[in-house]
């Protein structure tokens, strides 16, 4: 649950629409079915530029064994690697003001 009603609020208003069949997505439904996913394992790899990686420690999306993966493929250094509390996939929907912080640290670390 968001803590954040502010914020639904502004979602709701901005990514719905109320049509003769009800409320509806304003997305188009189809992006998702057509989607074709692509293993980027090796760009990953080859990416020369620094990598880091800040991720919800509630999400059921990002997993303890994507963590693994993601870490070992883009050989992350374990300062590279925040996970928030509290935070779910939507970081900045669950934890605005923490997510923005580290948003900020990272950024000051590399200056």
């Amino acid at each position: 649950p968001c803590k954040n009603e502010f914020l639904l609020k502004h979602i709701a208003q901005h990514s719905f629409k109320n049509t003769s069949e009800g409320w509806v997505l304003k997305s188009d439904a189809a992006i998702m079915r057509s989607y074709q996913y692509e293993d980027l394992t090796e760009i990953f790899m080859g990416l020369k530029c620094p990598i880091y990686l800040v991720y919800g420690l509630m999400s059921q999306i990002f997993s303890q064994e994507l963590l693994d993966y993601t870490t070992y493929v883009g050989n992350l250094p374990e300062e590279r690697v925040i996970g928030i509390p509290g935070a779910r996939h939507h970081l900045f929907i669950d934890e605005p003001l923490v997510f923005v912080e580290e948003i900020k640290k990272l950024l000051k670390t590399r200056n």
